[in-house]
């Protein structure tokens, strides 16, 4: 810093520089850190939502409407923590449910082509 002759301190263009960095810096760093940051929780989040999904059928094989509501309640406070804090894990579980859709799609149309087969060949094939 420079002293001017009214006593009033200037910044120079380095220390300018070095300032912008520093806060740079000090703005990216927990930003940056937060990704691995709830790995633990998030897995401990998603063995409490299976967890409470097990309750849930209890519940529903018991036929107790107001176990069954509450327990769902539950789950989805749980996700809404799981979603806020690791969307990482939303994104895989959507790509598990599309690959077991495409799974279940496939191996029904195989059953089905099978079916046909039988059907226009009078049990031939």
């Amino acid at each position: 810093m420079k002293r001017t002759m009214r006593g009033i301190r200037t910044v120079s263009g380095f220390g300018l520089i070095a300032g912008s960095v520093l806060v740079l810096m000090l703005v990216a760093g927990p930003a940056a850190a937060q990704d691995g940051k709830y790995n633990g929780q998030c897995h401990k989040l998603t063995r409490q939502i299976s967890r409470y999904q097990d309750v849930a059928d209890m519940a529903r094989s018991r036929q107790n409407q107001m176990w069954l509501a509450s327990t769902a309640a539950h789950i989805e406070r749980l996700r809404d923590r799981r979603t806020r804090l690791c969307p990482q894990y939303d994104r895989f579980v959507e790509k598990v449910r599309t690959q077991e859709f495409w799974r279940d799609t496939y191996a029904l149309t195989i059953a089905g082509a099978k079916t046909a087969m039988q059907y226009f060949t009078f049990g031939m094939y």
